[in-house]
């Protein structure tokens, strides 16, 4: 019998074909797109996306490209936010807690919520929510046009403080209304987009007094929960603050020994890697850090327009962060001690090799 006549398809028709096998899950998997100059975003399939206009989108998605290309060349091209009615901390919160690479996974359910917060919140806090979330996207692509501002989100902070979502203890003192604490603004976040679903291990160094913990383990062991149902949700990520007051301490030297050694921590019956760092520097009023980049730690000054640095590894960090400054576009000097000031440390969990945490 003559075999039967078959039809070569096309490579666009086998495309086609494979787009419409895997359905919504493969096409929407990533339901943040950019199309005729606009970032959409749909929350679930079938629904109306929500638009939002920028003029940048369209270099937005080249340089979600070049991340996947070449990682050095996204670090080199990033720029730190622009700074508004002394907001540094804002800075250092958008560059430590969003955009470094480990923090930008583990972080990735806030910045969801921030492209479309909850309608329960007033429609002025939700458009400065969502300009929040186009902040933290202007990063990689080291622009600082007006519409990846920050000045506007000022009254949102304010609100968040007022509404009382701040942490019991304000790490820094600030006042209400006036919020200048990395790690209160992170919680007070999470706290207002995803309340009782994004679980936050945070552990401070000293205790409620101002006297420092003994050791690292027995601080571990008093770390608190936040924004969770119950002590025992697993964290999403750990964040331990420490203050001056622990400077030549055992607990700080620790701490600060297992980062050089091999910047990983155990805590909650899982190993943690760090991935950030948000400090202040030596005369308490400016802050900076250091970020994840293409794998490798990178410093950064909170001003306006600044750059960042490679260090190329955490060693490196912990030992020549010591009383010295980072570059900054700005005329005056701002020094950091990594070993002695204000910092936060923000630790991601390992997966194991079954894909679970450990």
């Amino acid at each position: 019998m003559p075999k039967k006549a078959t039809r070569r398809r096309t490579r666009k028709q086998r495309r086609s074909k494979s787009r419409k096998g895997r359905g919504t899950r493969g096409s929407r998997r990533t339901n943040l797109t950019i199309s005729h100059g606009r970032i959409r975003y749909r929350p679930r399939p079938g629904t109306t996306p929500h638009t939002f206009s920028t003029l940048m989108a369209q270099r937005m998605l080249h340089t979600q490209r070049a991340h996947r290309l070449s990682g050095v060349k996204l670090c080199k091209r990033m720029r730190v936010p622009r700074q508004h009615s002394a907001n540094c901390w804002l800075n250092a919160a958008i560059m430590s807690l969003f955009v470094s690479n480990g923090m930008h996974r583990a972080t990735a359910p806030i910045r969801h919520a921030l492209i479309n917060p909850p309608q329960t919140l007033a429609p002025t806090l939700r458009r400065e929510l969502r300009q929040l979330g186009l902040a933290i996207h202007s990063v990689p692509l080291g622009i600082l046009g007006e519409q990846y501002s920050t000045a506007k989100l000022i009254p949102a902070l304010v609100a968040a403080d007022r509404a009382g979502l701040t942490t019991p203890r304000n790490r820094l003192g600030a006042p209400q209304g006036t919020a200048h604490n990395p790690v209160w603004f992170f919680t007070a976040l999470a706290s207002l987009l995803l309340p009782l679903e994004y679980s936050i291990r945070h552990v401070d160094l000293s205790k409620p007094g101002g006297k420092p913990y003994p050791d690292l383990k027995t601080a571990l062991a008093v770390g608190t929960h936040r924004n969770a149902t119950h002590n025992s949700a697993p964290p999403h990520l750990l964040l331990i603050e420490a203050g001056q007051e622990t400077a030549d301490t055992k607990v700080r030297t620790e701490l600060s020994n297992a980062i050089t050694s091999s910047g990983t921590i155990r805590a909650l019956g899982r190993r943690w890697r760090i991935d950030s760092i948000a400090m202040l520097d030596t005369t308490d009023s400016h802050f900076g850090g250091v970020i994840t980049c293409n794998a490798t730690p990178h410093t950064y000054d909170g001003i306006t327009g600044s750059h960042v640095h490679d260090k190329r590894t955490w060693r490196e960090v912990m030992d020549r962060l010591v009383n010295h400054p980072i570059p900054t576009p700005s005329r005056e000097e701002f020094r950091y001690d990594v070993r002695t000031g204000y910092v936060v440390f923000a630790f991601v969990p390992i997966p194991s090799s079954s894909g679970r945490h450990r």
